[in-house]
């Protein structure tokens, strides 16, 4: 959660949804607060750019096949040019980082497509969300009906269910 407190791009509220999303996984969804590790502005560990792929690469590398992943994100998202072809719109969707950089969708993808047959429920409250980890089949609820379908073909080692607050051309406010 990062509100990136006195800046110009200054958020409210990304705090207080993390510690939420935390609450609800130990008191609805029966996590253990001490397998839950967060991240923000006033954390020992601020999400920095390298702190948060290493908490993605460390969550990765300690799944078990049938273990229940979650990943809450909550802070600015973005679009930047597509740097490898893969994507139609050519944007990559990204998120911003407390010190300034960017971790894109592809990134994240790769980090997580070798769960070790672990499950994984990520949610990025942020802009330009809709295709954040690049999955393979999409689903979206659009004027009253849902729409399915495929842009990748990514094979990943595990499952991944991925909310957003938008779609890739949307902001969120």
């Amino acid at each position: 959660g990062i509100c990136y407190k006195e800046t110009a791009n200054e958020l409210n509220g990304c705090i207080n949804d993390i510690i939420d999303v935390k609450n609800l996984l130990i008191e609805k969804f029966d996590y253990k607060d001490q397998n839950i590790k967060l991240l923000s502005d006033d954390t020992p560990i601020i999400p920095t750019q390298v702190n948060i792929l290493k908490s993605m690469i460390k969550l990765v590398n300690d799944a078990q096949p049938g273990d229940q992943l979650c990943l809450y994100y909550s802070g600015h998202g973005t679009q930047i040019k597509d740097r490898d072809g893969d994507e139609k719109k050519g944007l990559d969707d990204a998120i911003y980082t407390l010190d300034g950089k960017i971790i894109i969708d592809d990134d994240i993808l790769n980090i997580f497509k070798n769960l070790n047959g672990a499950h994984i429920t990520m949610f990025f409250d942020c802009c330009h969300s809709g295709t954040m980890c690049d999955l393979p089949y999409n689903l979206r609820y659009n004027n009253s009906k849902f729409e399915l379908w495929t842009e990748k073909s990514h094979k990943i080692n595990g499952s991944v269910s991925l909310f957003s607050g938008c779609l890739d051309p949307q902001t969120s406010s």
